[in-house]
């Protein structure tokens, strides 16, 4: 039997960030991550294998994309009303978080946004019984991502079928991460002004040392 991208429909969390977590980033100001709930991932999977095929690219990205087809993507995006969140860091703020201004290891910072985003997207979701894609960055291999989805889930009380930690160029499930590839880059638009509404339905917060959640 061939093995399915999507197991059966399941309602998906797709997560990816756009930015680099380093402290010493003057041209890149915000670090930004999203998670989008996506109730109909086979559809939302189609989007990008659909333009990927008619753009005759070997990858779909926003970061190579001119802003005409991202607005094509995010258009179709839109039509299946996937929820969003995001939460960022903006560099230059005197508040953020101990976490954030005081570790040497970066992926320590980027595995507690992580925590931060899955604590707000398991929190604003009646629905239950996840699978969850994150995209592949160093911080989360070793099973250090699927630790952090699965604490926060408990945290919320939610359950997760299972969690994958792909690469969106070749892995099994690099179409739904190519589709939520340009929702990074629509949130750190509306962040920075750049524009001021948005087809898709985003909750976007700022994390600072005020509002970071606290640990057990």
């Amino acid at each position: 039997m061939a093995k399915r991208k999507i197991a059966d429909n399941t309602i998906t969390i797709i997560v990816d960030e756009i930015g680099d977590p380093g402290l010493d980033t003057p041209d890149d100001p915000d670090f930004v991550m999203t998670a989008s709930v996506v109730i109909q991932p086979i559809q939302f999977s189609n989007i990008s294998a659909k333009y990927r095929k008619l753009w005759k690219k070997s990858e779909l990205k926003s970061r190579y994309s001119t802003p005409e087809e991202r607005d094509i993507v995010i258009s179709d995006a839109s039509e299946l009303d996937p929820k969003s969140n995001a939460v960022f860091i903006r560099k230059t703020s005197g508040d953020n978080p101990k976490w954030w201004r005081e570790s040497k290891n970066r992926d320590t910072a980027y595995r507690e946004t992580l925590s931060e985003l899955m604590d707000d997207t398991f929190g604003s979701t009646a629905d239950d019984g996840f699978i969850v894609v994150l995209d592949r960055h160093k911080a989360i291999t070793g099973g250090h991502g699927e630790r952090i989805v699965e604490e926060s889930a408990k945290v919320k009380n939610k359950k997760v079928k299972k969690c994958y930690v792909e690469d969106s160029a070749a892995g099994e499930r690099r179409d739904i991460l190519q589709t939520n590839d340009f929702i990074p880059r629509e949130a750190r638009e509306i962040i920075r002004g750049e524009k001021e509404t948005s087809k898709l339905n985003i909750n976007i917060r700022r994390i600072t040392s005020k509002n970071v959640r606290i640990k057990k």
